[in-house]
């Protein structure tokens, strides 16, 4: 099932505190029950994909897609990308969750997903939620609203997070609660997150370390699933 395509790249530069904090007793959870039905599936396969391909940014970020995967890889520093869908719930859903497959093939970059994209009150500008998942064991959470930007989560460490090779990443929001998972380990809930869809679902990168030692990240997506309970 295809909607309506809309590409949207953000630069989004900012200072996340380094607050490192351990997260407690893992939960595990099956990420797809047997209430869940199927409505999208994106397999990235190049001709017949509506996904974003091409260069941005002069030419300092590439997206292509290549043997099912789709790539993307960035030489700038101190930004994030993501190429965006939209509107593939209705939102009347009791619940939707989003599953993808990544993994970070080289560069000390994260993987960057954005979920709950809409229009903001301010002309030109878009609100939305950034997940940020990094290479060693660090994921983070931050949102722009009328373009202003706030942390909502410092990166904070987690045993189950590992995207050096391949990792299911899972969204599930039901009631307003955000509940995000690897491979199965719940890794963070946001309780009354105010998020009401997962809607305008992006994929994408980041990289902000200058010094890090790489002049690029490069993250491949094999796959997006989106499932809901009516």
């Amino acid at each position: 099932m295809k909607t309506h395509k809309r590409i949207f790249a953000a630069l989004f530069a900012i200072a996340l505190c380094l607050f490192y904090s351990s997260c407690s007793k893992d939960e595990t959870t099956d990420p797809i029950d047997k209430d869940y039905k199927q409505i999208y599936e994106e397999n990235f396969n190049g001709g017949k994909s509506d996904w974003f391909t091409g260069t941005y940014n002069n030419n300092t970020y590439n997206v292509s897609m290549a043997n099912g995967k789709y790539i993307h890889k960035l030489t700038a520093f101190y930004s994030n990308y993501a190429f965006m869908q939209h509107n593939y719930f209705t939102d009347q859903e009791k619940k939707q969750l989003m599953e993808t497959s990544l993994q970070l093939t080289s560069g000390n970059g994260a993987a960057c997903i954005v979920l709950n994209g809409k229009q903001s009150a301010v002309a030109g500008q878009i609100d939305q939620i950034y997940l940020y998942i990094s290479k060693n064991q660090y994921f983070s959470i931050a949102k722009i609203k009328d373009g202003k930007s706030e942390v909502i989560l410092n990166w904070t460490a987690h045993e189950a997070v590992d995207i050096t090779k391949p990792a299911t990443f899972t969204a599930e929001l039901e009631g307003g609660n955000l509940k995000l998972a690897i491979n199965g380990t719940v890794i963070h809930t946001w309780n009354n997150s105010g998020i009401n869809t997962l809607n305008a679902i992006g994929l994408g990168l980041a990289q902000w370390e200058e010094n890090s030692g790489s002049s690029s990240t490069t993250i491949e997506y094999d796959y997006l699933r989106l499932y809901v309970v009516n």
